[in-house]
């Protein structure tokens, strides 16, 4: 009867213990899920502001060109 509830306590024990670390690895992965997520839109918008920044300079130059076939 003693060992029994020795047995019983220590599997509580394990129970909680296995119960515990699952959820603090469930808030790592979210966590890590969440920076990926986060990582992933800011390459979005970098890629979006590299393409701004191209077509802004292309649009200079065809100004620049426009320009000078004006004044030609």
């Amino acid at each position: 009867m003693y060992f029994d509830r020795i047995g019983i306590s220590i599997l509580s024990i394990t129970c909680m213990s296995k119960k515990l670390l699952k959820d603090k690895f469930q808030k790592i992965i979210d966590a890590y899920n969440s920076f990926q997520i986060n990582n992933n839109n800011l390459k979005k918008k970098i890629t979006m502001l590299k393409s701004k920044v191209e077509n802004e300079k292309k649009y200079k130059k065809t100004q620049e060109v426009r320009k000078i076939i004006s004044e030609l």
